[in-house]
């Protein structure tokens, strides 16, 4: 037995001593570092005894082991970069154990049994749920947002889930634009802690089977990256005018997706899999007496849904690229062609092309028989035994040519003449390729706007503005690639008129000299990047939002057009020897520095 005079490390040293004989025995290959991963694989160890004596707790000299057991207690953490690191670490491990054996597998599991108990992942748990956008809402018990000794018990109650039992989450109605509602559905701090907490543990073992061209809800990847590729695929191709696209749609693909599958296939631990049946039907409160239960589908509003819906539909692109198997064998299905005098080009004569965002994907191939005769079949059985099924109304195969596409807001208009200059375009063939916003999208934005103007008359312009500047720049952030610059000027004439009325409806006896002297400024060319106008607002007060601010603090309207530069769709482009770099490879290290450099070129190129 080894004894160490550091009173923290005793227990620590007594049972590497006893790890390192009980190995030397079994495998003398096993190296006494690794102690703590090979006592999972080798389960020499009861697993109440494992979370004992080697949780991060006991490493960072957290809980004190003494002659007499002290009680656990400890200060909210103020510095995480230390912790973040392990966890990520312990997640790499993971999914490097994922990929070794089988997803489901006992060495798995086990592993995720000890990281439940691990107390960094705990902390990261709920600090989690204090970044949630929605952490200020009242939930269903009521109770709002919480202090550092109130998240301290939470972390503290994470360690007990042995008769954890999620609540019924509550439901409000959101309205959308054109008078349509969205359900909302909120759960209690408790259980997004819960959620989070498994998410940590599961979402490392989902990416590893994780399809290639998947870009929704996936670290380092976002919706941009899944639009370049499209564009990519339509400019690169010869003849893409007349390439078939499938565009299919889910009918209610979170409210249907069946409760067995997920039970039987998704990748959680055996021990807590009451705690995966227990999300899955808690059930929706309308009011204080309605409730309703759940009998399929995924609360929508969950942190752990969105990985639970990529999982589901994981092997989407397998399945596609397998459903042409059955029209020639693979010798036959490549062609050869003389692309130039020097060398020879091999292209795949049914060549099937898949990116999904989310439950939102689209297939393109060559001809309408193999889309509708193999691949639509295929992906029919698919869904089929995850309890989904397409839907008839808002499924389409089409050419490009007949048809515009639309995909993630933006639509891909084939124009055979090019009126807009000064922009990009992709040019196939003849026939150029135009990325816009869609019409719906620009509508929805416009009503938004005008409906801050018409109800907020009774604000000065300076709250009025600061209301309806995030508005504008989180739209012309998201719309800030391909064509877009003539809808955004479209939206900058549409302001202009909406200032005007405002401020006429405002002051009434005020001539129009006297308006424009008061709201609308024209400055220098240098400030304003070519602006002709300006609409302002002026603090008079100093008390409103902060002290800082100090009296006749001005604050100006956001341009559309020259705040806001146009990029490419191929400045955000993925490169394909990445693809198969899920968030917690090995290599994750090179996308993260490709996406850094990436953002600093095209933030140099509009500086």
């Amino acid at each position: 037995m080894i004894l160490v005079k550091n009173k923290y490390n005793i227990r620590y040293h007594y049972y590497k001593n006893i790890f390192s004989r009980e190995t030397s025995k079994v495998n003398p290959q096993l190296r006494s570092n690794d102690f703590t991963l090979n006592l999972v694989r080798l389960g020499r160890l009861n697993n109440k005894l494992f979370e004992k004596h080697f949780s991060t707790s006991t490493l960072s000299s957290v809980r004190v082991l003494n002659k007499k057991r002290r009680k656990f207690s400890f200060n909210w953490p103020k510095s995480w970069v230390s912790i973040e690191e392990r966890v990520f670490s312990k997640q790499c491990i993971l999914s490097k154990l994922a990929t070794k054996h089988c997803l489901n597998s006992i060495i798995v599991q086990n592993y995720q049994n000890f990281l439940v108990s691990s107390l960094d992942f705990r902390l990261v748990a709920v600090k989690s749920v204090q970044r949630n956008k929605g952490s200020k809402t009242a939930r269903v018990n009521q109770v709002v947002p919480f202090s550092n000794e109130q998240r301290i018990d939470l972390v503290k109650m994470l360690k007990k889930l042995e008769n954890y039992r999620s609540k019924p989450v509550r439901q409000v109605n959101l309205l959308k634009c054109f008078g349509k509602t969205k359900p909302l559905r909120i759960s209690t701090i408790f259980d997004i802690a819960v959620q989070s907490l498994f998410k940590l543990i599961t979402e490392p073992v989902t990416e590893v089977n994780a399809d290639m061209n998947s870009y929704g809800f996936r670290k380092n990847r976002n919706a941009h990256q899944a639009l370049a590729k499209l564009k990519n695929i339509l400019v690169s191709k010869p003849g893409s005018e007349n390439i078939v696209i499938l565009n299919l749609d889910i009918k209610g693909f979170f409210n249907n997706i069946c409760y067995k599958w997920i039970m039987n296939n998704y990748p959680i631990s055996n021990k807590y899999k009451y705690i995966l049946q227990s999300w899955l039907s808690s059930g929706v409160m309308l009011n204080k007496n309605n409730y309703e239960p759940t009998e399929n589908g995924v609360l929508q509003s969950g942190i752990i849904s969105p990985i639970i819906s990529n999982f589901v539909l994981d092997g989407l692109e397998d399945c596609t690229n397998n459903s042409i198997q059955a029209v020639t064998s693979w010798k036959s299905r490549t062609k050869k062609f003389r692309g130039s005098k020097t060398e020879d080009v091999i292209i795949k004569r049914f060549n099937v092309q898949f990116i999904r965002y989310a439950d939102e994907f689209v297939i393109m191939c060559r001809s309408l028989s193999i889309g509708k005769e193999y691949i639509k079949p295929a992906i029919i059985n698919f869904l089929k035994e995850r309890g989904i099924w397409l839907s008839e109304k808002k499924s389409s195969i089409f050419r490009l040519k007949h048809k515009k596409l639309d995909f993630l807001g933006y639509s891909f208009v084939l124009f055979s003449s090019w009126k807009f200059k000064g922009v990009f375009y992709g040019k196939t063939g003849k026939f150029n390729i135009a990325v816009i916003p869609q019409k719906s999208k620009f509508k929805a934005i416009c009503k938004k706007i005008r409906d801050k103007f018409h109800f907020n008359l009774h604000y000065d312009a300076y709250t009025l503005i600061a209301i309806v500047n995030p508005i504008i720049l989180r739209w012309c952030n998201y719309f800030k690639y391909g064509q877009s610059i003539s809808y955004r000027k479209k939206l900058e004439h549409y302001l202009y008129k909406l200032c005007w009325k405002w401020a006429r409806r405002k002051h009434r006896r005020w001539g129009l000299k006297a308006i424009a002297e008061n709201y609308f400024l024209r400055k220098t060319k240098v400030q304003f990047k070519d602006r002709v106008w300006a609409f302002r607002g002026q603090n008079r007060s100093g008390l409103r939002y902060k002290d800082n601010l100090s009296a006749g603090k001005s604050i100006f309207l956001i341009n559309p057009v020259g705040e806001i530069g146009s990029l490419s769709m191929f400045s955000v482009r993925l490169e394909n020897k990445l693809k198969h770099i899920h968030g917690y490879h090995h290599k994750v290290r090179k996308v993260e520095k490709f996406l850094a450099d990436q953002k600093i070129q095209n933030k140099t190129q509009y500086a």
